[in-house]
């Protein structure tokens, strides 16, 4: 038992420090400024593909709410590391980044197109709800209600998923899952978050 806690903590450590855990363990890579900037590009770029393609797929009801979902996960990890890559010098490894980070983009970037309008907190804490659904959607992202068999990964829009039904091993698709962020694309809080994500967009291409 003891020896199990000591792994534990171990592997916590290596994950705070930014080693991976599969595999042989790989230091943080340090990136020169040129590239850095250049990475930042190019993620807005594709951020910017993700959720032009969402938006063009959001209304067809053919199209399954997982396939939305997955390029909206991408379209805001991608910026958020556009972002960050703007003030890093190394490798970002981590996939789970919008909750963390894009409420803080968000609030600078309504206090910039709305200087006389603070934002209320409850259109905030909204954003910021919105913000960890999103993230949740990743495989990557740990999950609060893991089953007592829990697989590498739970609900998301990417991967299948082993879930308890009872007593019973069940196996359940994201194209058969109904995700609550998927009935929330026409509500204002997620029209905001997109709307700043084209604005951090287009700042991410077009400054140095």
């Amino acid at each position: 038992m003891i020896g199990k806690l000591a792994i534990d903590f171990l592997r916590k450590v290596f994950r705070a420090l930014g080693f991976k855990r599969k595999g042989k363990i790989v230091k943080r890579e340090k990136l020169s400024s040129s590239i850095c900037t250049l990475l930042a590009v190019e993620f807005a770029r594709q951020a910017e593909s993700d959720i032009d393609m969402f938006e063009i797929i959001r209304d067809q009801a053919s199209v399954p709410g997982c396939q939305k979902l997955h390029f909206v996960q991408m379209a805001f990890e991608k910026i958020v590391k556009a972002h960050m890559y703007k003030s890093v010098d190394e490798r970002i490894l981590v996939h789970t980044v919008v909750e963390k980070h894009f409420p803080i983009i968000f609030r600078t970037y309504w206090a910039r197109t709305n200087p006389r309008t603070p934002i209320h907190p409850p259109l905030f804490h909204n954003i910021e709800q919105l913000c960890h659904k999103i993230d949740m959607l990743c495989p990557a992202k740990p999950k609060p209600y893991k089953s007592q068999f829990p697989t590498e990964y739970d609900p998301n829009c990417e991967y299948p998923w082993i879930f308890l039904n009872g007593s019973v091993q069940e196996v359940k698709s994201p194209l058969d899952y109904l995700f609550i962020l998927a009935a929330m694309f026409r509500s204002p809080e997620f029209i905001e978050l997109i709307k700043c994500l084209r604005d951090v967009i287009r700042q991410a291409m077009s400054s140095p």
